[in-house]
């Protein structure tokens, strides 16, 4: 979409701010698992939908205290998330799958979103499925946190992100929706149309966003 297009042109070159599609192999020692093992070293921003089915978890590393950065960036994550979430499902009537019961779960059910770096710094955020499949599972999103659309919260003099933020988000939960389907067909088949109805999605939930809200 010219929306999107405009948003990662805006990041810098090459700088990737739609994420790519969905991945649905856990990688060793993988953010979430890191946060099961230690839950105490991580911090969380916690948010539940308006219609009271789910809650998201927004997980960070603290790195400076009580005055960390990353507690109102989290805040602004959570609360797009179920901005989001109302649009999206208000509009599909598809529900994400409970993590219950999974190892590396985040310790609950919710809907669990990790700011934590990814190795690709052009990539802003990526969806993970719990299993091998990408159907029928329940997942979990990691943010990039040293991408520009959310690095740019935390560096003074701080950038007004909103826009750009929930329009990740909104890529992402998408992928959460159609990962917790039931599809027959295989991964290879699904991804080219998944990613490209996140980006649609994108578009629906952020239809503008302002120049001044794009990462720098």
């Amino acid at each position: 979409s010219a929306h999107a297009q405009s948003l990662a042109s805006a990041s810098g070159p090459g700088a990737q701010a739609r994420p790519q599609a969905y991945a649905t192999r856990l990688r060793p020692l993988e953010i979430n698992c890191n946060v099961a093992a230690g839950p105490t070293a991580y911090r969380k921003v916690s948010a539940t939908t308006t219609d009271s089915k789910f809650t998201f978890n927004v997980y960070y590393f603290p790195l400076h205290g009580d005055t960390d950065p990353q507690a109102p960036l989290a805040a602004q994550i959570a609360a797009a998330a179920v901005e989001t979430y109302d649009a999206e499902t208000g509009l599909l009537g598809r529900f994400p799958l409970s993590d219950a019961g999974l190892p590396c779960n985040g310790g609950d059910a919710g809907i669990d979103i990790y700011l934590a770096p990814l190795n690709n710094l052009k990539l802003a955020g990526q969806t993970i499925g719990y299993g091998a499949g990408c159907q029928s599972v329940p997942s979990f999103i990691i943010l990039n946190l040293f991408h520009p659309v959310f690095f740019s919260s935390l560096t003074p003099p701080a950038t007004d992100s909103t826009g750009a933020v929930k329009s990740v988000v909104a890529h992402e939960f998408l992928h959460v929706l159609q990962l917790a389907m039931a599809r027959k067909a295989s991964c290879d088949d699904t991804r080219w149309v998944d990613d490209a109805t996140a980006e649609w999605a994108l578009d629906f939930v952020v239809p503008t966003i302002p120049r001044n809200q794009l990462a720098a």
